[in-house]
């Protein structure tokens, strides 16, 4: 079973034992310092969590999180669904508010209950998108057709046993739309309905056309679609350089293997 998926399943079934913690909590942070920021998390009964980071005078646009939580009374784990997890110890816990302390920086916040666990709209919306996206990580099969989500945004998409096309992908809601690496926009070139995702497997429904994908674990590339990702993961690195290079001035220098000539490796 995949680790977030499994996280997710554990915070499912775990997160109501010891006090209740649902609901929507403050802290300003660092926010009273020069440049510091205040944190709005909301935790909600069905054991999935949204954090919001305000940075100090609004110039700066918030940031989000997401995923999935467990709570034993004493503990507070949070599991993003980027993979990042965090744990802290909470102290003293009441109905209006707590402590949040993070044992391997020796830091904490004070946290205090701002009311019932409610998300605006497009934020449930985020937040099943966040969730369906990182649960596709992985390899899907059904009658010889793969796909092998990768986790950042590509999918090889093929035959079993055989090269897939490399995409890239996006999910909004319960949709999942892929294209071109090389389109821009919206432009996708497929489009289909994800449900009943467990575990095991998932339902895709393309033209009113049900299709039942097992899940095989970790995707498994082959060595032509190890190369294909590499040089795409390469293009993205000069692309975000060149980038930077533009908006400070300096060139800023990019290794690359050559031979005894140097003449490049590709």
């Amino acid at each position: 079973m995949k680790p977030i998926t499994f996280f997710i399943l554990m915070a499912l079934s775990s997160f109501a034992f010891g006090q209740n913690i649902a609901g929507t909590w403050f802290s300003l942070g660092t926010y009273e310092t020069p440049g510091g920021t205040s944190s709005n998390l909301v935790l909600l009964p069905d054991g999935f969590f949204h954090v919001q980071w305000d940075y100090k005078g609004g110039y700066v646009d918030p940031l989000y999180g997401w995923g999935a939580y467990s709570w034993d009374g004493k503990q507070l784990i949070l599991q993003y669904f980027n993979g990042d997890k965090q744990v802290y110890e909470i102290r003293n816990f009441s109905q209006k508010g707590f402590v949040m302390y993070y044992a391997p920086e020796g830091t904490s916040w004070n946290y205090t209950y701002k009311g019932a666990p409610v998300l605006e709209e497009w934020k449930k919306v985020r937040l099943r998108s966040e969730s369906l996206f990182y649960q596709l990580t992985g390899q899907w099969e059904t009658n010889g057709e793969v796909f092998k989500f990768l986790g950042d945004g590509t999918v090889f998409v093929g035959k079993t046993n055989q090269t897939g096309t490399l995409y890239n992908y996006v999910v909004y809601d319960n949709i999942l739309q892929i294209k071109e690496i090389t389109e821009m926009g919206d432009n996708f070139i497929f489009e289909t309905t994800i449900s009943d995702l467990t575990a095991k497997g998932l339902n895709m429904t393309i033209n009113q056309n049900k299709y039942y994908y097992t899940f095989q674990g970790n995707a498994k590339l082959n060595s032509q679609e190890t190369f294909l990702y590499t040089q795409y993961l390469n293009v993205i690195h000069r692309t975000s350089m060149s980038i930077i290079d533009g908006m400070d001035g300096v060139r800023d220098f990019i290794w690359e293997r050559v031979d005894k000539y140097g003449n490049v490796k590709h």
